[in-house]
């Protein structure tokens, strides 16, 4: 199905920042949602990184290269050496990986000087999450910030921990947001006995997936580019959104 941008939803935070006729290194595409988006409507050569196979042949259709094998195993970095990409994209893709810093680190080698890596990851630090917990409760899903494929949590810090690591300041954040009630936890603050005040109250509580845009480091410090970010830190009403 072509992608419906809006406003607020992940695709538009990634897809509106990207150049059309832009050289993209995407991993985990599934179906290829993203992949078409780039292709038939920025006009972009997309090569993926695909471990599925089914998921793979989907996506394919509208990459101009690809290949089918776990991101871990960094094949692609010698199908792929001679290309400098424009943009890599993990979209909801390091939660997949054993060694989420290794992949990137190695990506990086591949993005032009002034290139930039798009990422979403869901917050484990949701207020959905800390409220199953609180009653013991942690039980993976088919979707969402629990899904069962899941091996890697991250929250606001650790995300950004794992891009200075590899050698990438995020000079964008962003988010989209879920209420607890929202999420298929379908939980919220009454679930909990006592003053919920503590979790209505932190940083990032109905933050579901962190969207960052980082570039190389030295690049950063040689232009001396400004951060911006976009986070609502708090945001306790959220009407309308749905996963």
């Amino acid at each position: 199905m072509p992608l419906n941008l809006v406003d607020s939803s992940l695709e538009s935070k990634i897809l509106f920042n990207i150049k059309p006729n832009s050289k993209i290194l995407e991993f985990g595409p599934a179906n290829g949602r993203f992949t078409r988006y780039l292709k038939e409507t920025l006009f972009c050569d997309v090569y993926i990184v695909e471990y599925d196979e089914n998921s793979f042949k989907e996506a394919i259709r509208f990459a101009k290269d690809g290949i089918c094998d776990d991101a871990m195993n960094l094949s692609w970095l010698d199908k792929f050496f001679s290309i400098e990409f424009d943009y890599v994209l993990f979209i909801d893709a390091l939660e997949h990986l054993f060694d989420p810093a290794n992949v990137l680190r190695n990506a990086v080698t591949l993005l032009k000087s002034k290139g930039s890596i798009f990422i979403s990851a869901p917050n484990m630090a949701h207020s959905s999450i800390i409220i199953d917990l609180i009653n013991n409760k942690f039980e993976y899903r088919p979707l969402g910030l629990l899904d069962d494929t899941h091996i890697r949590f991250f929250t606001y810090n650790s995300l950004k921990e794992i891009l200075n690591c590899s050698g990438l300041t995020a000079i964008c954040e962003d988010a989209t947001y879920l209420s607890p009630e929202q999420t298929e936890m379908k939980n919220d603050y009454t679930d909990v006995s006592g003053n919920t005040d503590v979790l209505k109250s932190k940083d990032y509580e109905n933050v579901y997936q962190f969207v960052f845009q980082a570039i190389r480091t030295e690049y950063y410090l040689e232009k001396n580019i400004d951060i911006s970010s976009n986070i609502k830190k708090i945001q306790q009403s959220i009407a309308g959104m749905s996963i």
